[in-house]
């Protein structure tokens, strides 16, 4: 039965947090990213490999016709395209 949460926030149960924060504090991950933190960048990225997405403008059209799901799907809110180009 539905919980409200996406297949994709389930995916993302199996990975420890504090796993990633500890990486993420080992190699200063978040030195120079000033609007989108490592954890949050990851998450998009994740998202954008499972649903096999192509380019940074298929990636935004997708992550925003999620509408009322954005939030279930464990991504804390939306980001633009030219913060994401900015940080790959």
């Amino acid at each position: 039965m539905n919980q409200g949460r996406t297949v994709f926030a389930q995916l993302l149960d199996e990975l420890p947090k504090y796993e990633f924060d500890k990486y993420v504090a080992r190699y200063a991950a978040n030195k120079h990213g000033r609007t989108l933190p490592s954890y949050a960048h990851f998450l998009v990225l994740a998202f954008a490999q499972l649903t096999y997405r192509e380019s940074l403008h298929d990636n935004e059209t997708c992550l925003r016709a999620l509408g009322s799901k954005f939030y279930h799907s464990g991504i804390a809110q939306p980001t633009a395209r030219s913060t994401l180009a900015d940080t790959d």
